[in-house]
């Protein structure tokens, strides 16, 4: 700290990663020896307004929660707020933009009514009805909804599975609310992952960003640090479900980074080369990318092949709301699901290569 550091590139380094409540914690701890003054202020600024997106997290939490919780619908916290008051013991110390929480899927049409008529919008201008739920849940594994009614909305991701679309989710959504544990969250009752699901989601939740946000990754060091992980139960679910090569890869990242001591069954990989991990730049947003990530990470052959079939041959709430066919003729959406994707991926490429010669000639 007493190097002349470039503090611009520190910032923007924890601005991007979302890391700045922690940092701005630890600087407070070293009394900001060496920190610029506007550096400084700069941190504290964004920590302090964190601090109330946190409170205002936090009621909205705990309100979601109560409201389906009334109707007989359990619920789990997913990171944010929740998992901020879990791991570090204060909510405004880990940086979150919406709240998540999971559902059973069987309740996830109750949930959608609930929070509609509690005055939550939409988060797309479509209006989904039970037929377009249907299509919803067999394709997708959240829906954004908004509450308004003050100057900071707040967004609402409402999940009913954890991995990847296109995935089966009932076998998963059995084998984690079969674990789940009644707990306090934020001072209310509620449902919480079970440890070993906790870690799994976050290593799985990092795998699908490309482990390149440093406020997930140091989630999962802290909870490896704890010594409460049951490793054990960790493989067997892995195992089950083909993530195995998603759980060494975080725990080898994690170990690149941080140090961060991993079992003996997972250490010793090196992390992919195609992961951009800190301090590369984040990749491109590329939607097919993000779709075929699950191709690169599950590990049998017949799981990779079952996701790429469902991937181009699955129709979804997209091709529903391309053409809308009478119940007779919805065999049709299946031919449609691949003409769709093939001209969209053409519309794509074409798109960038524009881009791209518009950029030569620029230049």
């Amino acid at each position: 700290m007493r190097r002349p550091l470039r503090w611009d590139v520190v910032l923007d380094h924890c601005f991007a990663h979302a890391v700045y409540p922690l940092v701005h914690r630890n600087l407070q701890e070293l009394e900001f020896e060496g920190v610029p003054q506007p550096a400084r202020d700069s941190l504290t600024t964004l920590t302090q307004l964190n601090a109330l997106r946190a409170q205002l997290h936090e009621e909205d939490l705990r309100h979601a929660v109560l409201l389906l919780g009334s109707a007989g619908i359990p619920v789990i916290p997913l990171k944010g707020v929740a998992l901020a008051a879990s791991l570090y013991g204060d909510a405004s110390l880990r940086a979150s933009s919406d709240l998540d929480v999971l559902v059973r899927p069987d309740d996830v049409s109750r949930a959608f009514d609930l929070l509609r008529a509690d005055g939550y919008e939409a988060g797309e201008p479509y209006t989904l009805d039970q037929s377009d739920l249907d299509w919803l849940l067999r394709s997708n594994i959240e829906y954004g909804f908004v509450r308004r009614g003050r100057e900071l909305a707040t967004l609402l991701e409402l999940h009913w599975d954890i991995a990847w679309r296109w995935q089966r989710q009932g076998r998963l959504a059995q084998a984690i609310w079969r674990r789940a544990e009644r707990r306090d969250v934020l001072g209310i009752q509620a449902w919480a992952l079970s440890p070993e699901w906790e870690v799994l989601y976050l290593m799985i939740h990092a795998a699908r960003h490309h482990w390149h946000g440093l406020k997930w990754m140091v989630d999962i060091h802290e909870l490896c640090i704890r010594g409460r992980v049951p490793w054990d139960a960790v493989h067997d679910i892995a195992n089950a479900f083909g993530w195995d090569k998603a759980v060494r890869i975080s725990l080898s990242v994690c170990a690149l980074l941080f140090g961060t001591p991993v079992p003996e069954r997972w250490a010793g990989a090196p992390p992919p080369d195609w992961a951009p991990l800190f301090p590369a730049p984040p990749p491109p947003a590329d939607i097919w990318a993000e779709a075929l990530l699950p191709l690169r990470l599950l590990d049998r052959p017949g799981a990779r092949l079952r996701y790429l079939s469902r991937v181009l041959l699955l129709p979804t709430l997209a091709e529903r709301r391309a053409i809308r066919l009478p119940r007779a003729l919805r065999a049709l959406y299946y031919p449609l699901r691949p003409i769709r994707l093939g001209g969209r991926w053409t519309w794509d490429r074409a798109s960038a290569e524009l881009r791209r010669f518009a950029g030569q000639a620029k230049l």
